[in-house]
């Protein structure tokens, strides 16, 4: 398994942010029926099915459902097209929730959610609220990550991403300092790589970046091993030459790297497959990568979205080793 620096203090945020919310006054339940075939109730019959696979906590559900309710219904009104984003791993042991809609409406309604949890410390909200300033772009993403669901200790955490060419100079001053940040920032100025999303969590204890970038090679082919090799040169282990080959097999439309730091390092890498073609690509990735698969409850999930597949497939490593997530959008 890859030794990624787990985000220790991610179990004391968690557990902090539960003990707020269940402190708080409960709103009543923004979901009474999700019976009609709306974009909106779609979404939130998926996310709801991905949660209860692998039965997430009462805390967790009740982080959901105040995220629901302060940030999901307030802005699904005016999110454009593929503005919903639910991303599940394999195993449903990790499940993230997102909407885009416009930078001054998430602004606002970033700042209601903190306030409806109590979160006591707001510096990374005025953060926020720089790097819009700092950045161009019209939107921003506001996601829900549940996170360790039935695992000994379930997390939960809340966070944004902005969708804009970043500058390494202004990266200096947001990004936690490590040595592998300056590894993965050296990587992308030799390769000339620039990011094309930054995001942070609004969470005060131990907050997570993340960047992206996008994978350009010769070939579909050689932009996967492109970023598998990135893999390495972060000092992680080779993947083996079966997931390589699964890897390399799955045909799609383009190719990014995704990564997110800590105040300790790197915690998280991700190679992202757009448009997978196919309908044993997850099968076969998993299998490769010896990572647990729920076939029936991602075919439920396809079922109550009403596709044939994921519009992504990430392969990752972090803490726990290497992994495999699938993503929607609506």
């Amino acid at each position: 398994s890859p030794e990624l620096k787990a985000r220790e203090a991610e179990t004391l945020a968690g557990s902090m942010v539960a003990g707020i919310i269940g402190r708080a006054n409960q709103p009543p339940s923004p979901f009474p029926k999700l019976d009609s075939q709306r974009r909106r109730d779609v979404a939130k019959r998926a996310a709801y099915l991905a949660l209860k696979v692998q039965g997430a906590s009462l805390e967790q559900m009740q982080f959901f459902e105040t995220y629901l309710l302060y940030v999901f219904d307030e802005a699904v009104h005016v999110t454009p097209k593929d503005g919903i984003m639910l991303q599940v791993s394999t195993d449903f042991y990790n499940v993230t929730f997102g909407i885009k809609a416009s930078r001054e409406l998430m602004l606002r309604l970033a700042n209601r959610f903190l306030e409806a949890c109590k979160v006591p410390d707001l510096r990374l909200y005025g953060r926020f609220v720089q790097v819009h300033q700092e950045t161009q772009g019209a939107e921003a993403w506001l996601f829900c990550y549940i996170k360790r669901i039935s695992g000994t200790h379930p997390a939960l955490d809340f966070g944004y991403t902005l969708e804009t060419q970043c500058d390494w100079l202004l990266l200096e001053l947001l990004l936690p300092r490590s040595a592998d940040q300056e590894t993965l920032r050296n990587i992308a100025m030799g390769e000339r790589r620039a990011p094309t999303s930054y995001g942070c969590s609004l969470m005060p204890v131990e907050p997570e970046s993340s960047l992206s970038f996008n994978v350009v090679d010769q070939s579909f082919k050689s932009s996967v091993l492109t970023s598998l090799f990135i893999f390495k040169a972060m000092g992680l282990t080779k993947p083996e030459d079966m997931l390589l080959k699964a890897l390399t097999s799955v045909k799609g439309k383009k190719v990014s790297l995704h990564a997110h730091l800590g105040p300790k390092g790197l915690t998280k890498l991700a190679s992202r497959i757009w448009e997978p073609l196919g309908d044993s690509f997850v099968e076969e990735v998993a299998t490769a990568a010896r990572t647990e698969l729920n076939a029936e409850s991602l075919s439920a999930l396809n079922a109550e979205l009403g596709v044939a597949g994921p519009a992504w497939i990430d392969f990752l490593a972090e803490s726990r080793g290497y992994s495999v997530s699938v993503g929607y959008l609506m």
